[in-house]
């Protein structure tokens, strides 16, 4: 029986995707333009890592700058001063709000994302959801950590909890700790077959009275 339902946050529980892309493209686009689209490539390959790990990455691996801590604090704040307003106006995904309110006491609910955690809690104080969920994880710790910690916190099982995520990173977590996995595809950008994937949250119950995600 499933007792807890992890979820990711851009493009699953909020619209957000798109802002946290146009985020990448507002820091290279301007003296990087020849390796924008190799960036903009992988982060859509590896949604879910956390900004400030793609940030190194990207100078250091594709434009070949290493960058100090300072250097990268400062890119990482500029990530997310353009993202913060725009991620409070934005819409959730289609039914997510309604299934979050109206599940919230039939399972245990949590976040994991790789959006820092202090930002991802303010952002889910301010939408007023934070009190729907019983933790609420971001970076710099993994998803594999946060699956971890839930479970011995919580005494769950594997077998108990679904992971719902829209990126291979999601995917990737869930099969490392053996959970269920339910792929949010609202943009169109999972592409994997073993697994069930759902457009937005409306056909969610159905899945889950049905054990369809087995």
């Amino acid at each position: 029986m499933i007792k807890a339902i992890i979820f990711d946050f851009d493009g699953v529980i909020l619209n957000s995707t798109d802002i946290k892309t146009n985020a990448f493209k507002n820091i290279f686009k301007k003296k990087y333009s020849k390796q924008l689209p190799q960036i903009l490539e992988h982060h859509h390959n590896h949604l879910g890592i956390s900004r400030s790990n793609k940030i190194k990455l990207y100078f250091e691996k594709i434009i070949g700058i290493k960058l100090s801590n300072r250097q990268l604090n400062k890119y990482t704040n500029i990530f997310s001063s353009y993202c913060i307003n725009r991620i409070l106006r934005c819409k959730f995904i289609p039914g997510a709000k309604k299934f979050i309110l109206n599940s919230f006491t039939n399972y245990d609910f949590f976040i994991s994302s790789g959006t820092p955690t202090k930002e991802l809690r303010f952002i889910c104080k301010e939408r007023k959801i934070d009190k729907y969920f019983k933790e609420i994880f971001g970076s710099p710790q993994k998803k594999t950590t946060h699956i971890k910690k839930i479970m011995k916190k919580y005494n769950l099982k594997p077998n108990e909890i679904i992971f719902i995520g829209d990126g291979y990173s999601d995917y990737q977590a869930a099969n490392f700790t053996n959970l269920f996995f339910i792929g949010i595809n609202y943009k169109k950008n999972l592409n994997i077959v073993d697994r069930i994937l759902i457009k937005d949250f409306n056909k969610l119950n159905y899945i889950l009275e049905n054990k369809k995600y087995e």
